[in-house]
């Protein structure tokens, strides 16, 4: 199904913090902040970024939410196999259908000729993913859209944040249980390019219905959002980048 380029869609997004916001880099500091943003080194220094697998994880996420509300069992549970405890399996067969990479990887475990004949049989595997699948992609169908790291256009800025354990009996602060973060700040920019392949008008318009929610402010991002952090809005920048024109450009070959 992508051996060949039918048409094209580019977009920059341009993603602004409208409060604080921390997607934690995973890593322990031995002085300093308890928590602290993902960075990478650019320019010749070190800065805090959006990982794109973050963002394409927020738009799935986001995406399947609205699936499942208008119908159940359409969208299927990408991480089915995992024993994943925290989800209810009665309420999940109940929302959603079953995993399409696993079904996918069941039918090409006996041999390498199933394997073969699947990866030959693209149409097929395409028509039999659900609608999350066919344009983010599973571990046995590459998706039909690339959301690249978000690095700043603007100033960076960061600020540190207290935090505190709540004890469950007193409903108070928990005695030892203090944390500190290290968040970027408001108003910092962030873009990211946004590239699609060979795709249907229904999957650009439902990358456009996320984009339409984090513009409302309806979607946060990163760590601590039920502490108030990660709250974005977002617009499709009009400016023109890598020899591109702004806003979205398409082409049909």
């Amino acid at each position: 199904m992508l051996k060949k380029i039918v048409n094209e869609a580019y977009f920059t997004l341009r993603i602004t913090t409208t409060g604080p916001l921390l997607i934690k880099s995973g890593y322990a500091s031995v002085s300093g902040p308890d928590m602290t943003p993902v960075l990478t080194f650019r320019d010749g220094k070190s800065e805090a970024f959006l990982p794109g697998s973050s963002l394409k994880g927020v738009f799935r996420s986001h995406i399947e939410k609205i699936v499942c509300s208008i119908k159940p069992r359409v969208v299927c549970y990408p991480f089915e196999g995992n024993d994943d405890k925290q989800v209810d399996l009665t309420q999940r067969q109940r929302d959603y259908r079953e995993s399409c990479g696993g079904r996918f990887n069941a039918l090409a475990k006996p041999s390498e000729d199933e394997r073969k004949r699947l990866e030959e049989q693209t149409d097929w595997v395409y028509a039999e993913s659900c609608p999350t699948c066919r344009l983010f992609g599973s571990t046995g169908f590459i998706g039909r859209v690339a959301i690249g790291d978000a690095y700043l256009v603007s100033k960076e800025v960061k600020e540190r944040r207290d935090g505190v354990g709540i004890d469950r009996l007193t409903g108070g602060a928990s005695h030892g249980a203090k944390f500190e973060l290290e968040v970027v700040s408001t108003g910092v920019v962030f873009e990211t390019d946004v590239h699609l392949r060979n795709f249907e008008t229904w999957q650009l318009g439902m990358l456009f219905t996320v984009i339409q929610d984090m513009e409302d402010g309806l979607i946060r991002i990163g760590s601590g959002r039920s502490r108030g952090l990660g709250m974005i809005t977002t617009s499709i920048s009009n400016e023109g980048k890598n020899g591109r024109a702004g806003g979205l450009e398409t082409s049909t070959i």
